[in-house]
């Protein structure tokens, strides 16, 4: 389980793309929080999933 948490933890920090404009202009007071893709919402949503399923088959047996 904790395998399958640091894998997806470490498929979002690789695939993590920061927006270049806003580190080239440094004067900008606004907080960016970058484009959002498919990706970056679905791959939490499946690790979630999976965690929650597991979860329930493993915490039936106790």
């Amino acid at each position: 389980m904790i395998v399958f948490q640091i894998l997806s933890g470490w498929i979002l920090t690789v695939t993590y793309t920061p927006v270049m404009s806003a580190i080239d202009n440094n004067l900008n007071q606004e907080v960016t929080f970058g484009e959002r893709s498919i990706f970056s919402t679905l791959v939490p949503f499946i690790a979630a999933t999976i965690a929650y399923c597991l979860s329930q088959k493993w915490g039936s047996r106790a």
